[in-house]
């Protein structure tokens, strides 16, 4: 059995991130979903949980524009 992913979504759009977060758990059972609506949102959360692995994500969904930090600015 695989292990449950954590799932990251980043994006200023709240109907998207609601579709998206909908979808993933109807297809699939995640550990968890992160949602950040900016870049800079889910920088800060990455660099506060470095050393923490398990809360790090194992994908993300990223927005490319975006106010704030969009996902350039991210990636």
């Amino acid at each position: 059995m695989k292990t449950p992913l954590i799932i990251c979504i980043v994006d200023d759009d709240e109907i998207y991130q609601f579709t998206s977060t909908y979808n993933i758990k109807s297809v699939y059972a995640p550990k968890e979903i992160l949602v950040f609506s900016d870049g800079e949102e889910a920088i800060h959360f990455l660099t506060r949980h470095l050393s923490s692995e398990e809360t790090l994500p194992d994908v993300i969904f990223l927005d490319i524009n975006m106010p704030i930090m969009d996902g350039w600015q991210f990636l």
